[in-house]
């Protein structure tokens, strides 16, 4: 069994054992942001895709910028209307 998304028992005993009553919503919402945290984990064993929680000083700058760079040049080069 791997990691799993949070089940409506463990919010339940969460909010008992801290003694703080949460509403419907706010339940569904954690649910859905624990399964949005898996789903972002397991895209982000894709070498092309960084985790989020990429720590900023070990981000090469440099190399972002060119990337994006040369993203936005694909781009207005695919806009452009061809010749002739």
């Amino acid at each position: 069994m791997g990691v799993t998304p949070l089940d409506w028992q463990t919010i339940k005993s969460w909010s008992d054992i801290q003694g703080i009553e949460i509403e419907p919503k706010e339940a569904e919402a954690l649910k859905q942001l624990s399964i949005s945290y898996l789903v972002q984990q397991q895209k982000s064993e894709d070498k092309t895709c960084p985790p989020p929680w990429t720590d900023p000083d070990q981000i090469d700058r440099d190399k972002v910028a060119d990337k994006v760079t040369s993203t936005f040049k694909a781009i207005a080069n695919r806009r452009k209307k061809p010749s002739g």
